[in-house]
């Protein structure tokens, strides 16, 4: 797990403690940090999940409906021209 493993007796000198624990703090700091990103994104794509999906239920509701226009129309035509012809 860890990158460096030194085998500390004992530290005297108060400034090479400080740096000792900051190094450490900053290192914990990091490993939280990418979990709560991923969270948050977790969290974002859940809340516009829901408004993409009314949406594109929507649009293919118009879709859907504008092709079955569409096709009416062209079923109307065809059976026109065919009465036509039986004339």
């Amino acid at each position: 797990m860890g990158e460096n493993i030194q085998l500390l007796k004992e530290i005297d000198d108060p400034e090479e403690y400080s740096q000792v624990i900051q190094e450490y703090n900053n290192k914990m700091e990091q490993l939280v940090q990418p979990s709560e990103i991923v969270t948050k994104l977790l969290k974002r794509a859940k809340k516009d999940g829901g408004n993409q999906h009314s949406e594109f239920s929507a649009l293919l509701k118009n879709q859907m409906s504008d092709m079955a226009s569409g096709r009416k129309k062209m079923l109307d035509e065809i059976q026109k021209k065919g009465s036509e012809k039986d004339e």
